[in-house]
């Protein structure tokens, strides 16, 4: 089911039907999971919103965006968090080839380690890699030269979802999923916590991250209530 309540169309699926489909090969390509943060990103640039309207999948990642669609009447049912999809990913991904687009090798270490995953390629790219031509070319050769599954890009968006569309126009992605998923990937091997659940039910893990990285989270929340005047004032 497609919801149009923001200028990306939002697939209103259940975690674990995202999950399962993507498990039985019935969803596969690049997947998205915006935020509050991707949907300001998507309001104010129209070069990342039209990279959003190409994703296989694009599911809400956010209880503020789902309240939102409620004022405005167009009820999304389902929030997919990307740390949730990306734990009952993992869960599933004994026996598959695992690729992870990160910062470190303990990234690789924990995912095989904690999931069970025997086969797990790790690619770290610079820092900056995404202003360089000659190394985002060659990034774009390794990743798409390497046998995977499932690949867990993690370099902070936009970069992972222009990486992630790059990567899909030179190989064959129709048996493979990308997921775009950020620090999600260090909520899944505990390298950073998670807030509690009941925080995360009625979508208040924002106060919790802002609790715990104040220096990163503040400004980006605080520039993040421009949705409201997107959403409310300035329409899509």
């Amino acid at each position: 089911m497609k919801n149009k309540v923001f200028p990306v169309e939002i697939d209103d699926i259940p975690l674990k039907d995202v999950t399962s489909g993507i498990i039985d090969g019935r969803l596969n390509g690049v997947i998205v999971t915006p935020n509050v943060d991707h949907m300001c990103r998507i309001y104010s640039s129209n070069t990342f919103r039209d990279l959003y309207r190409q994703a296989n999948l694009c599911v809400c990642d956010s209880k503020i965006l789902q309240y939102i669609s409620i004022l405005k009447r167009r009820r999304i049912n389902n929030v997919v968090r990307g740390s949730d999809l990306t734990i009952d990913i993992l869960k599933e991904c004994k026996g598959r080839k695992v690729l992870i687009v990160g910062s470190d090798e303990n990234q690789a270490v924990k995912v095989k380690r904690i999931y069970g995953v025997s086969e797990v390629n790790l690619v770290v790219p610079s820092f900056g890699f995404i202003n360089d031509p000659d190394e985002f070319n060659a990034l774009v050769y390794e990743i798409s030269s390497i046998e995977w599954d499932v690949a867990f890009f993690a370099v902070g968006s936009p970069q992972q979802e222009i990486l992630a569309f790059d990567v899909l126009e030179n190989m064959d992605c129709q048996q493979r999923t990308i997921l775009c998923c950020g620090n999600a990937i260090n909520f899944a091997i505990g390298n950073v916590s998670r807030s509690p659940k009941w925080m995360s039910t009625i979508g208040i893990e924002w106060f919790y991250r802002m609790i715990v990285e104040p220096r990163r989270m503040i400004p980006r929340y605080f520039k993040n209530l421009m949705i409201f005047y997107y959403t409310f004032v300035r329409g899509a």
